[in-house]
């Protein structure tokens, strides 16, 4: 984040080098990652996971190939596409994930 550029550079230097900022983004990076993979409140992991995805966009600013679209943009996309398909996920645990009383109350943590 040291390196970036751009109009928002300055917020991604004020945060460079903390180590609180660098635990939470890779403990997100972690829960994003565990809840796509298990099943686990993917509409809250594909939600986080187009957050982080976002804000590596901004850091990157302006990107040298395309103005508008890069890797990140594509990847968020990507996110969108896993997400929508979570009733046909066959192999993970979001069927017995989806039947907790708890998770039944809170469409969002489906």
């Amino acid at each position: 984040m040291k390196g970036a550029e751009g109009p928002f550079a300055d917020v991604f230097h004020a945060m460079a080098g903390n180590p609180l900022v660098d635990w939470l983004f890779m403990l997100g990076l972690l829960g994003v990652g565990v809840g796509l993979l298990l099943g686990i409140a993917v509409r809250l992991s594909v939600t986080a996971g187009s957050v982080l995805l976002l804000l590596m966009w901004m850091a990157s600013l302006p990107i040298k190939t395309n103005p508008v679209i890069d890797d990140h943009i594509v990847y968020i996309a990507a996110l969108w596409v896993v997400g929508s398909a979570l009733d046909w996920q066959k192999w993970s645990l979001a069927a017995l994930w989806q039947r907790l009383p708890y998770v039944k109350d809170y469409y969002w943590l489906h």
